[in-house]
């Protein structure tokens, strides 16, 4: 099976015959593309979206895809505009519903995304705040954490995700191993936690392993926990810390590999290490903003895999890997029945 079907693309156009859209159809029915991501540039109306998620799914490639989106609600709420649901922030969900309660809310949220024909939110954000001092500037400064403490943002996480469970939507929480008190901002740059991460951060993934189907890795570094690189990158932090110290089972899936954070110069070499370090899913967003602030070109979807298998015909460390992640991905797409 091609190495396309750990990636996960965005694309401009929010219609079905939008030359990228065509590209996209092409390689998900030669079964070379794993899934597709949308964002606010992909959303006009919801007769649009569901057109073209319609579009999406009735593709009868080899295997099924990923159709997924970031809905945490508030401000990072793709689904938005005339016609659509508003959903609260997770601050604004932890200060209004116990958790019972917001296990209701998310079904509602879990249960619009299907309706427009989606299988994958990369939601709940599991960060912490920071006990004092200043909110992270792209986090908790927007409303997109549910507290500082470890036991009330497992509670409500665990709420988000059994809520999408039930409606047979995929979860990943994020953005491990923790940026919620880290300073810095990974569209922008690389972010180093290692004088600001204690080890309370990764409490709710421990609450959270056998519940979530995806942990989404950032692009922090730490001295330690990832020995210096971004996390995508880093064998010790997926094999030793993720898999082996908290016992997840789950798919690995990066953050975008076009922010600045993943060093996106080399956007193949850049997968090339996240298969190789352990991730079974990786996300390039093809995002105009990020495509712009990019140098030189931005190689085709076509071009991207081409390197990709190419690397995978000398690098028998990469295709061991590779391997694996496509065992773990048909596992959990067997199991639910994508």
């Amino acid at each position: 099976m091609s190495i396309g079907r750990t990636l996960i693309l965005g694309f401009e156009g929010t219609r079905p015959e939008h030359k990228d859209v065509q590209s996209l159809s092409q390689l998900i029915l030669m079964g070379q593309v794993g899934g597709v991501i949308l964002f606010k540039h992909n959303i006009e109306t919801p007769a649009q979206v569901h057109a073209l998620m319609k579009y999406f799914n009735d593709l009868k490639g080899p295997s099924s895809i990923f159709c997924a989106l970031d809905e945490e609600g508030g401000i990072v709420q793709r689904l938005k505009g005339p016609g659509f649901k508003n959903f609260l922030s997770a601050k604004e969900v932890s200060s209004t519903f116990s958790p019972e309660e917001a296990y209701h809310y998310y079904k509602e949220l879990a249960q619009n995304l299907h309706f427009f024909g989606f299988n994958l939110n990369l939601a709940p954000v599991v960060d912490l705040d920071p006990i004092e001092g200043a909110l992270n500037e792209i986090l908790g400064a927007r409303g997109r954490t549910f507290g500082s403490d470890p036991g009330i943002v497992s509670a409500y996480a665990r709420a988000h995700i059994l809520a999408h469970t039930d409606v047979g939507i995929y979860t990943a929480a994020k953005h491990f191993p923790g940026h919620g008190r880290a300073h810095g901002d990974t569209h922008e740059r690389a972010v180093d936690i290692s004088a600001t991460w204690t080890e309370e951060e990764m409490e709710p993934y421990k609450a959270l392993v056998g519940s979530t189907s995806m942990i989404m890795l950032s692009h922090l570094s730490h001295s330690i926990l990832t020995q210096g690189c971004a996390g995508p990158f880093s064998s010790h932090l997926i094999g030793n810390v993720l898999r082996k110290s908290l016992g997840f089972e789950g798919l690995v899936i990066t953050d975008d590999l076009f922010m600045q954070g993943a060093a996106p110069k080399a956007l193949g070499r850049s997968g090339v290490k996240a298969i190789e370090s352990g991730c079974d899913l990786l996300i390039y967003s093809y995002h105009p903003a990020l495509r712009a602030n990019m140098e030189g070109s931005v190689p085709s979807y076509e071009a991207l895999i081409g390197e990709l298998e190419s690397a995978c015909l000398t690098n028998s460390h990469l295709s061991g890997q590779l391997e694996k992640a496509l065992t773990r991905i048909e596992s959990l797409t067997v199991e639910g029945k994508l």
